[in-house]
């Protein structure tokens, strides 16, 4: 399994850096359906054949999906060791010279993480640019739950969701804050350090329907953000809003925004409603894709429930659902849901049951449809489109 993916990674990240010949490492950072294998694409573009280049970045979560197609493992299993069969290559891959940019796409949510890759940048005195890559949480997380069970974007478990997304706002500004430093740690002013190559930081962010991503700033060692000057400033401060940041004029400095409740709690509570209430707030074109998407994934319910149970609500799914997807893990969907949610939609559910009706992803609570969705072990035959 280890070498199998070394081998097809290195094949890929060699082909990236023949067509992308500068000697640099790019850093894509970002959280889960934030849209960074959409901005490298374009970024990158397509190979002799006519693959996206990007797919030769280091990804974790590439890593992670080859020990789960090995063997049967938690997440947190795949997680751990995916990430270190990833990072082990990384690892080795910068260390060399003349192999062209070298990318690592992973989340950076720490600026202990920020902090490591600026020291192996400059240890193998190449220039490292990291690409923030942002968006609306509720769209985020829609793209998330409209990844195929079998493909190669991983499907997460709500808990480690709600902990990135916290993660994000807590410890974005001092990411971007080491770049507005004069020197970074390990750093001395010796003349070797004049000739070390220039790190950068771009953060782009979409708006408040979680598309139109734009640039908002580039940032460089110890100056002052280089705004977008194509955007005017109201607009780079509602998107940073949006994010929870802002920046202080006087110290020069990002700041992060602090919520009383916290992030992820507020976020719990804007996932209680229904999926379509979630996907009626994003673009027109999104909104289309999406609402095609959830509307064809459907909870069958063959058998009339005798009372409005998650018990009953299990025995009444259709096997095309309940053979994929454990008594147990459909319980868990529901462990995050409100007492008046999750009686309402008990009650929906017993209605559809004696009507002989289904429900589908859209009349599901999002934080249910989520966790679900992550547990599922097979597509079901009733979703083909």
């Amino acid at each position: 399994m280890y070498l199998k993916y070394i081998e097809t990674a290195f094949i890929k990240a060699r082909n990236l850096g023949q067509k992308h010949t500068e000697d640099q490492v790019v850093a894509y950072k970002g959280g889960f359906g934030a849209g960074k294998t959409s901005h490298g694409r374009a970024a990158f573009g397509l190979g002799e054949s006519e693959q996206p280049l990007f797919s030769g970045s280091i990804a974790p979560d590439s890593a992670k999906n080859a020990v789960r197609r090995a063997v049967p493992v938690s997440h947190n299993t795949a997680h751990l060791q995916g990430s270190n069969m990833a990072y082990s290559l990384f690892n080795g891959l910068i260390k060399q010279q003349d192999i062209g940019t070298v990318i690592y796409d992973t989340s950076l949510s720490r600026p202990s993480d920020v902090y490591d890759l600026i020291q192996k940048a400059d240890q193998a005195n190449k220039p490292l640019k990291i690409v923030d890559i942002t968006r609306d949480d509720r769209a985020r997380l829609l793209a998330v739950l409209a990844r195929d069970i079998k493909g190669d974007d991983p499907r997460i478990p709500v808990s480690y969701l709600l902990e990135g997304a916290e993660r994000d706002r807590e410890a974005r500004s001092d990411c971007m804050n080491i770049f507005l430093m004069k020197s970074f740690v390990g750093q001395t002013d010796s003349s070797e350090s004049e000739e070390r190559k220039t790190h950068t930081y771009e953060f782009h962010c979409g708006n408040d329907q979680g598309s139109d991503s734009k640039r908002l700033f580039t940032l460089k060692q110890g100056e002052r953000p280089e705004w977008n000057l194509e955007l005017d400033r109201n607009d780079i401060n509602t998107r940073l809003f949006s994010q929870g940041l802002r920046f202080n004029d006087e110290t020069g400095c990002f700041e992060a925004i602090s919520k009383k409740e916290g992030w992820s709690v507020s976020l719990i509570r804007e996932l209680q409603n229904p999926v379509r209430d979630l996907v009626s707030g994003l673009s027109d074109k999104e909104k289309k894709v999406r609402t095609k998407t959830f509307n064809a994934r459907k909870l069958v319910l063959v058998k009339p429930m005798v009372e409005a149970t998650t018990d009953e609500a299990y025995r009444s799914l259709s096997p095309d659902l309940s053979d994929h997807l454990s008594k147990a893990a459909f319980d868990k969907s529901w462990l995050l849901l409100a007492t008046k949610v999750e009686r309402d939609l008990l009650s929906r559910m017993k209605d559809a049951s004696e009507k002989g009706e289904a429900l589908s992803y859209m009349d599901l609570p999002a934080v249910m449809a989520l966790q679900m969705n992550s547990q599922l072990l097979e597509t079901p035959a009733s979703w083909a489109q």
